[in-house]
């Protein structure tokens, strides 16, 4: 009788671009009986298994990737299991042939409680983690990588990077609280050991691909700011997001340091994902284009934007108008600066004293880049009203 090595390909439909992509460095594990062996899918989503099976072998989809980013479904508060084990995806049995070219798909969901909606989301996670490495790779930005990640239909605040693992008795306890409202105290128990750095909630209407995308690339930029800051200026940070229950406005006191985080956020959630869509849909490139390109200031909201035109007192706008050339007339913004990168421009992030309000960013990114177009970055900064 023959034995069969196990090989394929893994999936996933982007309902953005309307086409099937390739999960990258997936883990993908063979099971019969005790016989168990993983390996990873590669940047095609291909994966090869080594050990040899006969007759057939059962294929599952444990949502981690090579980059240590693990990822945990939940669909309801009390489902201890599902805040211990890895999402994963069972997806059957296959049998001689088939067992060297099996393709494995995760197709989209619009049941916001479903397993599926929550496996779904886990794929474009893992894909946008592998793509923020490559992307920050290009830029020699450092990259965020072992990141435990929860996926919730029941339980968690819309998307955050709390990385609670920097949190501490009662500061974790109120994070936990506001992160995830309703979880008993036993769960809060559990999730100390447990604790993810990083969270999103389906809600309502299953997002597109491209907004799930975008969120994953804003939410590790901020990882990779708190890899740089550590635990002394980020608990600070998600104490304000706790007390004032989101962004507060720009009058709160401490509302700075939310400027300075967000922004790098906001800036490269849209800078990657334009990066990501420009070869698969125009649309939706040209719709991040004009999210950073066409801010206006308001001092009355954090952000805004109707698809056309943004606004808030949250400087992302900033941040991209320092590395293009020119400003829309429309926007009011002063905007002689050029030449800087997303590179150069997170020095200023990284820079000790760390930056708290945006001034001090401002002063950060003059320090550590040779004080280029002074003059320039200060009417920019004013011009934004900081």
């Amino acid at each position: 009788t023959q034995d069969y090595n196990q090989g394929g390909s893994v999936r996933v439909f982007d309902n953005a671009a309307n086409i099937f992509v390739p999960v990258k460095h997936v883990r993908v594990k063979a099971r019969r009986f005790f016989k168990l062996a993983n390996t990873y899918t590669n940047d095609n989503g291909n994966f090869y298994i080594s050990k040899k099976y006969r007759k057939k072998a059962a294929l599952i989809i444990k949502f981690e990737n090579s980059q240590g980013v693990k990822v945990r479904g939940i669909t309801g508060a009390l489902k201890v299991w599902e805040y211990i084990q890895l999402l994963e995806k069972e997806c059957g049995m296959f049998e001689r042939s088939a067992l060297t070219n099996a393709q494995l798909t995760v197709y989209y969901s619009t049941n916001t409680n479903s397993y599926a909606a929550l496996q779904w989301t886990a794929a474009h996670c893992l894909n946008t983690s592998f793509d923020m490495r490559a992307y920050c790779q290009a830029r020699g930005l450092p990259t965020p990588q072992g990141m435990n990640v929860w996926i919730s239909s029941a339980i968690t605040s819309n998307a955050a990077a709390p990385m609670l693992r920097a949190m501490t008795g009662s500061e974790l306890v109120k994070a936990v609280e506001y992160m995830f409202p309703g979880a008993a105290a036993t769960i809060i128990k559990i999730v100390r050991r447990i604790v993810p750095d990083v969270t999103m909630r389906l809600n309502g209407t299953m997002r597109t691909a491209s907004n799930v995308s975008e969120t994953f690339f804003h939410e590790f930029a901020h990882a990779q700011h708190y890899f740089e800051v550590g635990p002394g200026y980020w608990v600070p940070y998600i104490g304000y997001i706790v007390a004032n229950r989101g962004y507060g406005s720009k009058t709160t006191s401490g509302a700075g340091r939310v400027a300075v985080g967000e922004a790098w956020g906001f800036f490269i959630g849209a800078t990657f994902n334009e990066q990501k869509y420009s070869s698969l849909s125009n649309n939706i490139a040209t719709r991040h284009r004009r999210f950073l390109e066409n801010q206006r200031r308001d001092d009355a909201v954090p952000v805004a934007f109707d698809g056309t035109n943004s606004r808030g007192w949250i400087p992302w706008g900033l941040l991209h108008d320092m590395t293009d050339v020119g400003e829309p007339t429309a926007t009011g913004i002063n905007d002689q600066v050029s030449g800087y990168s997303a590179t150069t421009i997170f020095r200023g992030f990284r820079a000790s004293p760390y930056a708290t309000t945006v001034p001090s960013l401002r002063n950060n990114i003059l320090n550590t880049n040779g004080f280029a177009q002074q003059t320039q970055v200060n009417t920019l900064t004013t011009s934004y009203g900081w």
